[in-house]
């Protein structure tokens, strides 16, 4: 073996292996060595059984890319598509800053220095095949063999395939190493990757620089390996350490569910992230919906990526979930993703990113509560006193009736779920199942399948709706409640006046209804930790003869007769209510774009009577449990149908507007509704209320915190 160089690299350094000799340093067969070597055999080889051989294979199968590269081409696929739904065009630049953070993070790499990139914990064999050049583990199916020929044969075909597997690795790395120098000319997102920022590859190859974890990996490996041990998988380049075998099952709770193993959810929470900097109009319940309509690509993602590409050199972890995103895992995954390098403005106490959508929509849902009491009872009143006045021509726009309204989001909900196929499979209650088949087979059988086309928009059900053929509906689908007026509900005296046949109507501090009871606010935490807590207790028992039995069980707590707090509730506040009376007489000035003659007029020969009025939100209501998202979804529904019929209505509209589940948005309203309740101050001068009931004082600590 002396004075012999490798005819592609010019090393000197060669191994032999069934009876051939390759280069250490590239793998590349020896032609001089091996004429040499065939010379001198004298044996006669054992005849190999006859094997047809397939030609070259392609590009596209050899030139395998590292995962960060899928996951690039993905993020730029979505991007654009979030763009084509109507995203702002600087989406792409802010998403590609923060996909360069996320992997400097990562340690994949590290601007101003020439490193190669370090790797995760787990899902990392085809990139360390790449980069570092260590052997990807393979399945190998053996087989009993009858013979000691065969068994020779058998060893000598295996010889063969690992010298196919060498030339094959030798050539996919020259195809990286070409594929880098090309890409390396351009700045655009899938560009700037490891593609244009790793360096030292051709270093890679030669099986001397030991494998690099980043800080994250690194932390959980050490946590079942030694230090020492840990070198040991370092330099095993081929793979023949079992002992410690890296897997998502084997790896901890933490680690998995950190922030710092690439996964496809992570792309999501970084178009989400981009979506909050740039203050964008498309939110997370737009980007939900989207998916759910099948504008937003999700679970299959061969469109996004270049055509030469195939699946068996792709390199990234499918979801392979049958089930979207939750709102509340999802928010939590972003905040992480955003404390990794990006500076937002929620603060950093909170676990995740607030529920901006959720919240907006509870203090929607707080205020038409406020206003129209949501109680069963309440609302039809203050209907019949909408719907006096709108018998009028003169009242222009019309005075908003909730009752009108609140039956025409049913309705709208009900005729949506039989056009529309993502509606009905969301509330579960698929009963046209043409319309499933045509929404699922539109994009394979495009001219089969009878089927209505939505727009794209961020407005669905009312742009849905518009697209109905009016005819084949109640006339209800058609009202437009936009530009309706509430100046009867927030100063209405005068027209209270006028409804009555000119005569005041009695004004009750309430809402109608008064079928309610009081209880106590219930926390099912605190519930829980007292009940195991009773469980340990020692019981004495006594052994008697008598079958009477006696009951030394503590009496039941005494409960506060609602009558009697009502009265007392009315007493106390009587000066409060004198007060919003006088505010109401001082705002009737500002009337004055309406003729009330000619409404008393038009009404005055009405049979219509409405000689009581109601105000609900000087009696508000609660229904209150702490820790809601401790509940099982079981209980969670319990208590869900303890509320009143409109407003739960009400509530699964904002439900189906959020893209959130009932218990997300369940535990966002009721933190807001008891923050405008107990803390919120709505005076000019800044004054601080504070809460009497510790348990309700501890949980709206939260509220703060956003």
């Amino acid at each position: 073996m002396q004075n012999i160089e490798c005819d592609q690299c010019g090393g000197t350094d060669f191994y032999k292996e069934a009876g051939f000799y390759y280069c250490s340093g590239c793998q590349i067969q020896s032609q001089e060595v091996q004429e040499y070597v065939f010379e001198e055999y004298e044996g006669e080889r054992p005849k190999a059984p006859s094997k047809k051989i397939r030609g070259d294979k392609s590009d596209k199968t050899e030139n395998k890319i590292t995962s960060w590269e899928c996951y690039n081409y993905i993020l730029l696929g979505l991007t654009e598509e979030l763009i084509g739904l109507g995203a702002h065009k600087n989406l792409k630049a802010v998403v590609k800053n923060l996909w360069m953070i996320y992997l400097e993070k990562l340690q994949v790499f590290k601007r101003g220095h020439d490193e190669l990139p370090k790797l995760q914990a787990v899902n990392s064999g085809v990139d360390a095949e790449i980069v570092y050049g260590k052997l990807a583990r393979k399945k190998r199916k053996r087989h009993k063999s009858s013979s000691d020929e065969t068994n020779v044969t058998s060893l000598d075909s295996s010889s063969m395939k690992r010298e196919r597997t060498k030339k094959k690795r030798a050539l996919a790395q020259a195809h990286y190493e070409d594929y880098t120098q090309k890409s390396q000319g351009t700045s655009s997102l899938h560009n700037e990757t490891l593609t244009s920022l790793q360096t030292g590859s051709e270093k890679s190859s030669k099986h001397t620089i030991p494998i690099s974890y980043n800080i994250y990996a690194l932390k959980e490996l050490k946590r079942k390996q030694s230090k020492y041990h840990l070198k040991k998988h370092r330099l095993d380049f081929n793979r023949s350490l079992i002992c410690h075998k890296s897997s998502y099952r084997k790896i901890s709770h933490k680690y998995r569910n950190s922030p710092y193993i690439l996964s496809l959810n992570k792309l999501y929470a970084i178009l989400y992230l981009g979506l909050l900097i740039l203050k964008d109009k498309i939110q997370l319940s737009d980007m939900f919906r989207f998916i759910k309509e099948g504008h937003l690509s999700f679970n299959c993602y061969s469109h996004l990526l270049p055509d030469d590409f195939s699946d068996k050199i792709l390199n990234f972890r499918n979801f392979k979930k049958a089930c979207l995103f939750a709102s509340a895992s999802f928010r939590i995954i972003s905040s992480e993703m955003a404390r990794t390098g990006v500076t937002m403005s929620f603060r950093k106490r909170g676990s995740k990113v607030p529920n901006y959508e959720g919240r907006v929509l509870s203090i929607i849902l707080f205020v038409v509560k406020l206003l129209f009491g949501l109680d069963d009872v309440t609302e039809f009143h203050l209907a019949n006193y909408a719907h006096i006045l709108n018998q009028s021509a003169a009242v222009k726009p019309k005075m908003f009736s909730v009752v009108k309204w609140l039956k025409y989001i049913e309705y709208r909900n009900l005729v949506l779920s039989n056009n529309h196929f993502p509606t009905s499979f969301d509330s579960d209650d698929i009963k046209n199942v043409d319309l499933a088949l045509g929404f699922i087979g539109r994009k394979k059988y495009p001219e089969k399948p009878q089927t209505k086309e939505f727009p794209v928009t961020l407005t669905p059900f009312l742009d849905y709706t518009n697209e109905l053929p009016k005819e084949n509906f109640l006339s209800i689908l058609s009202e437009d409640y936009t530009n309706d007026s509430l100046i009867h509900m927030l100063r209405p005296n005068q027209f209270l006046k006028v409804v009555n046949k000119g005569v005041n109507p009695e004004i009750v501090n309430g809402g109608a209804n008064e079928d309610w009871n009081i209880e106590k606010v219930k926390c099912s935490e605190q519930d829980n930790k007292r009940e195991m807590k009773e469980r340990r207790k020692f019981v004495t028992v006594e052994l008697t003869l008598d079958h009477e039995s006696v009951n030394d069980a503590s009496p039941e707590e005494t409960q506060v007769d609602a009558d009697i707090f009502k009265e007392t509730f009315r007493i106390v506040n009587e000066s409060i209510f004198r007060r919003n009376s006088k505010r109401l007489e001082e705002r009737l000035s500002s009337i004055t774009d309406l003729n009330l003659k000619k409404i008393y007029k038009d009404i005055h020969s009405l049979e219509e009577d409405y000689s009581k009025h109601y105000n609900p939100y000087e009696r508000f209501w609660l229904r209150s449990q702490m820790r809601i998202e401790t509940l099982s979804q079981q209980d969670c529904q319990k208590l869900f149908e303890k509320f009143p019929y409109n407003f739960r209505l009400l509530f699964k509209e904002c439900q189906r507007i959020a893209q959130q589940t009932q218990q997300d948005l369940l535990v966002e309203y009721q933190l807001t509704e008891l923050y405008l309740v107990y803390l919120a101050n709505y005076k000019a001068e800044k004054t601080t209320r504070k809460v009497k009931d510790k348990t309700i004082a501890k949980f709206l600590e939260r509220a703060v915190d956003f």
